[in-house]
């Protein structure tokens, strides 16, 4: 690899760890990134968007795990579960393929999937499909789905099989010394692996469309389906943002990574994406919101702080300073990407008498139950309370994305928060009603 190439990507690493406000960092990381994809322009065995997926999501770590005996059985167990196999004796005449979100809710001890399974059961009386996902991030592969799904974990294990023999045959991988440029080697061979099997998958049973969740995540999916020609759906999940690296970075979107359409919550969201996100349309199909967030209980004077794995240190801190100032009770609800809370974080909340919740096991219904205000820093979470009539509560105003909170938030303060305009969030169109003739007509018109 070319030491111009090696010099980028340390920026590109470096950069994200500058503490600069967000804007800024996203402008330097779009300048290099820029001049990282001229880098590779001649190089066919690269793909940059796997590669700066797995370094932002990992956050960059070169440390190696210790090995632990017990989180591999776990894993070989996830690999060799029956649910990962016996999607091969589908039949050929498939619609659509669901690719869903493994952070989904329990109920009656099944999972449910807030971003597709009502849509799923909209069209599953007429359409033929089949759904995948990864095993749970709290019950693994031990509870299904109101919907079946598919486990990938057998599919990423031949992926990451094929990867680890191809590259012990690669010269150019055997002899690298650096081991962030290992690690590259390494990210980009599983990918491409992980691609290769869905386009076989693709070609041997001939799906009409593809539609998922989360468009970095199934990337391979994306690029196997339009070798395919297959359209592919993503169905929108948190809050899409051109201040986002993943939806602002328009140099690197290319046809082959994109969807062809965005199934959105509401018209607001489409100022978001970027005009090449998408290769065909946006369509807003709505959102049910009533199924997740309870009516509000407007005599209620308790307080609920949603995490975020930027700001929980500020975060606990307000909550400490609601609790003793107005002596009410206040619940902490841990961000489900950084479940385990240190320590010192666990012995403050529990002396000043503060619940805490883990947002992986228990619903937000419960935790909304018999609370009127909510704090945080960001979350979308905050956004579909406001639109449900909370008073939701903002720390700091510049933190995520000036220009939208500028629309949003009032120009008063209670303790140095910022509440959110509940009228604004509705005029905006953040979120619709779940519109099931459109999604039904959608679809249908998708397979003619």
């Amino acid at each position: 690899m070319e030491k111009k190439l090696r010099s980028l990507i340390f920026k590109f690493i470096y950069t994200d760890k500058l503490d600069i406000s967000h804007n800024k960092k996203i402008y330097l990381l779009n300048k290099i990134e820029n001049k990282i994809l001229v880098s590779l322009k001649n190089n066919k065995n690269l793909c940059w968007d796997y590669i700066k997926h797995d370094l932002l999501v990992n956050n960059f770590s070169l440390t190696k795990k210790n090995f632990s005996l017990f989180r591999a059985l776990i894993k070989l167990k996830h690999i060799f579960h029956f649910r990962s196999f016996n999607f091969f004796f589908k039949n050929r005449n498939i619609d659509f393929i669901f690719y869903t979100h493994s952070r989904s809710i329990k109920i009656k001890n099944l999972l449910y999937d807030e971003f597709t399974d009502d849509i799923i059961n909209l069209l599953k009386k007429k359409f033929q499909i089949i759904s995948f996902t990864s095993p749970h991030t709290e019950y693994g592969t031990n509870l299904n789905y109101n919907n079946e799904r598919f486990y990938l974990s057998y599919i990423n294990f031949i992926a990451k099989l094929k990867s680890i023999l191809g590259l012990i045959f690669n010269k150019k991988y055997i002899f690298e010394k650096n081991l962030l440029i290992k690690k590259l080697y390494r990210i980009n061979n599983f990918k491409k692996q992980q691609e290769e099997i869905w386009f076989k998958y693709f070609n041997n049973k001939k799906p009409k469309k593809i539609v998922f969740v989360d468009k970095i995540t199934n990337l391979p999916i994306v690029r196997a389906a339009h070798r395919m020609n297959i359209s592919v759906v993503e169905l929108q999940h948190g809050s899409p943002s051109k201040k986002k690296f993943y939806y602002s970075n328009k140099f690197s979107i290319k046809k082959e990574n994109s969807p062809d359409y965005y199934l959105s919550y509401g018209k607001y969201w489409k100022v978001g994406l970027t005009k090449n996100y998408y290769n065909k349309d946006f369509v807003n199909i709505g959102k049910n919101l009533s199924n997740k967030i309870p009516k509000l209980n407007k005599i209620s004077k308790n307080w609920l702080v949603l995490d975020d794995i930027y700001s929980r240190d500020l975060l606990i801190q307000k909550a400490v300073f609601i609790r003793q100032k107005y002596n009410v009770k206040v619940t902490f609800r841990i961000h489900p990407g950084k479940v385990n809370l240190s320590v010192k974080d666990y012995l403050i909340l529990k002396k000043n008498k503060i619940k805490i919740s883990n947002s992986v096991k228990n619903l937000i219904a419960k935790d909304l139950k018999n609370i009127k205000n909510i704090i945080c820093n960001f979350s979308t979470l905050s956004f579909e309370c406001s639109h449900m009539g909370y008073n939701v509560y903002l720390l700091n105003k510049n933190f995520y994305e000036k220009e939208l909170y500028d629309k949003i938030i009032l120009k008063k303060n209670l303790n140095n928060m910022y509440k959110i305009s509940n009228k604004q969030i509705r005029r905006l169109n953040f979120y619709e009603k779940f519109d099931e003739k459109k999604i039904i007509h959608f679809f249908n018109k998708l397979i003619m």
